[in-house]
């Protein structure tokens, strides 16, 4: 991946082929006859470890389709614009006022159209703004009342900018989301404001009873749930006097009603049971449902077999409109469970479709480690940090280091015990990729790279030679370096050729 000698064919080897998992998927084969030139995100060329290369028709970039934050589909688009070349001429609403981490309540309320008159270089992240690079947009915030961030007017008559939209270059974004020091304090939401989010919590939500008497409307005091609905009861109200004397599980006067109107059409069981669904069920030809039966699902599980989380396949086999849920199926057990609409929806899709279509990016401004990043100076550019500029600083020294580069640039013992943070060089991101190539980076007569960023890839399945499944998670990797240790890895190389 890197192309430093030997060791970086170990990383290589072990990056996920995307084409090889696809063709076991059954998605679009990869372009048969490869793009030229190189990603502008992680500078690897067309069909690296499967990546397609997509090429703006419009300014000419060129980035993986992951790089991107796209799914991957594996085929080359010849109609892609990519985000900055779309907004131009676009009115875009805004929030007013325009606040990086919202306004509280009032978020929302007031708004206004602005016009991206030209193609955006600017990035807030870093100083370099020349040249078309792959850009996204920054946001003020997650959620539907995020909108795009509104840069105010700075400088003088004489070098004024007046307000305009704020964009980050995608690579400062998505490596800054990852990098140690700052991972999360950038993060990529869909068009609808979604970020990505923990499985795990996925059936936390939504799944209890109400805490108040369906009869009386009051709280406190001994309550009884249905075990076909949210709905709860005193035992007053229901007039029970002995809990004990009640079937297990127990539903409340309307489920019981609506059994029986079940049972009369044939159904072989109640649908807040166990067993097998019978030809008598409610289904979505019976009432209103957003998913239709069949629509496909995964959700994260613990295998057992291999110790660690993974995502199951299955599929909604039932709607009980009494109860407003889903019944899913999975794939691999035959084991069922009862989900939300809210719950079918975070799931909904098979495991290598649910890459997120990054549209935009949000910074969290609050993070105490941007607040500490902002004092730093970059050793490239020499500028003072704005508000958002975040400057991080060189990998080596610390345990991050990737296995590719010389051990000698990792933390050893002597430094973890005297509690040795590494270099405190500081660097921009974009000011590393891009900047460092006109003097800073130069040694013995070529450009050295800094900047090291691969955008990894979302967990898959993949059938392994005998036949048992096995799952890939590959995070996403990053690394910088400052001048001096990018020149050790660079004499390291010409030791080992």
């Amino acid at each position: 991946f890197f192309g430093f000698g030997q060791r970086s064919k170990i990383i290589i080897d072990n990056m996920p082929d995307i084409a090889a998992a696809s063709s076991i998927r059954g998605d679009h084969s990869p372009a048969s006859i490869p793009m030229k030139g190189k990603c502008d995100v992680c500078t690897k060329p067309d069909q690296f470890q499967g990546h397609c290369l997509l090429k703006c028709k419009q300014c000419g970039v060129l980035v993986h389709e992951l790089c991107y934050g796209l799914n991957p589909k594996g085929k080359h688009d010849p109609d892609f614009i990519c985000l900055a070349c779309k907004c131009i001429g676009t009115k875009i609403e805004v929030n007013t006022p325009s606040i990086i981490g919202g306004c509280g309540e009032d978020m929302g309320k007031t708004r206004e159209f602005m016009t991206q008159m030209e193609r955006p270089k600017e990035c807030v992240l870093c100083n370099h703004h020349e040249g078309f690079h792959a850009m996204h947009p920054l946001y003020d915030s997650h959620g539907p009342e995020g909108r795009h961030y509104v840069l105010p007017q700075t400088g003088d008559l004489a070098h004024r900018k007046e307000k305009r939209l704020a964009w980050v270059h995608t690579l400062c974004a998505s490596f800054l989301g990852d990098y140690f020091q700052t991972r999360g304090c950038v993060y990529g939401c869909d068009i609808y404001g979604n970020y990505d989010h923990d499985d795990e919590s996925d059936d936390e939500e939504e799944d209890e009873n109400d805490a108040f008497c369906y009869y009386c409307g009051k709280t406190g005091g001994e309550i009884l749930c249905c075990d076909g609905c949210v709905k709860a009861f005193h035992l007053d109200c229901l007039k029970v006097e002995d809990v004990s004397s009640l079937p297990d599980p127990w539903y409340c006067p309307f489920c019981e009603s609506f059994r029986k109107q079940v049972e009369a059409k044939g159904a072989k069981e109640f649908p807040g049971g166990k067993e097998e669904r019978g030809s008598g069920y409610p289904s979505d030809s019976d009432a209103v449902a957003r998913f239709k039966i069949g629509t496909k699902v995964s959700k994260y599980f613990l295998d057992e077999k291999i110790g660690q989380k993974r995502p199951f396949a299955g599929e909604v086999v039932n709607y009980f409109h009494q109860r407003k849920r889903y019944r899913v199926r999975y794939d691999e057990d035959g084991e069922e469970e009862d989900l939300t609409e809210n719950q079918i929806a975070k799931i909904q899709g098979l495991p290598h479709e649910k890459i997120m279509n990054v549209h935009n990016f949000v910074i969290d401004i609050k993070s105490e480690f941007i607040k500490g990043l902002r004092d730093l100076k970059c050793v490239i550019c020499k500028s003072k940090n704005g508000r958002l500029r975040i400057p991080v600083q060189c990998t080596a020294g610390t345990d991050h280091v990737l296995d590719c580069f010389p051990d000698s640039l990792r933390a050893d013992e002597k430094d973890r015990k005297s509690g040795n943070q590494g270099c405190l060089h500081a660097i921009h991101v974009g000011c590393a990729r891009w900047k460092a190539r006109e003097k800073y980076a130069r040694y013995k007569g070529k450009a050295a790279r800094l900047c090291y960023y691969y955008p990894g890839q979302k967990a898959n399945f993949e059938e392994d030679w005998d036949g048992k499944t096995k799952i890939i998670t590959k995070d996403p990797k990053s690394n910088i370096f400052c001048r001096t240790h990018c020149h050790e890895i660079i004499n390291s190389q010409l030791m080992t050729s």
